[in-house]
């Protein structure tokens, strides 16, 4: 848990640091929310994009809180929203650094099984009645 919040701790750092430094130094934590998302649209996660550093995620037919309850196992907290109108597939997906974000897809990728067809992004969100 700690290695985890040192990598929050240390996105918020780069964050503001991208607004100081210029684009040729490569640090773009946008750049790093819009590669997760794509991530996990390959794994057929319905994704909602905002111009902050989390955005919202279906993993519908899944059961939001039984793949986060997974992920914190390993050490990864993401946060399961239990919103009545969305449905029980939609979690809040905060970006954290690349290595962080590829074992947060590893992860998911393990514990999702085969990849499903890949989602559009921004695809309308949908009411999940799944408890899978």
């Amino acid at each position: 848990m700690a290695t985890v919040l040192a990598g929050m701790v240390l996105f918020f750092v780069l964050a503001v640091i991208a607004h100081e430094v210029p684009q040729e130094v490569g640090i773009s934590p946008s750049c790093w929310t819009e590669d997760l998302a794509a991530q996990l649209r390959t794994l057929g996660v319905h994704t909602y994009l905002t111009e902050t550093y989390f955005f919202l995620a279906d993993f519908a037919p899944h059961h939001a809180p039984r793949p986060a309850e997974a992920l914190e196992t390993r050490g990864i907290l993401v946060k399961p929203l239990n919103d009545p109108v969305l449905g029980d597939g939609f979690m809040r997906i905060t970006t954290a650094l690349p290595d962080d974000n590829r074992r947060f897809v590893d992860a998911l990728r393990d514990l999702m099984g085969p990849a499903r067809e890949p989602a559009a992004p921004g695809a309308r969100p949908r009411v999940n009645r799944y408890r899978l």
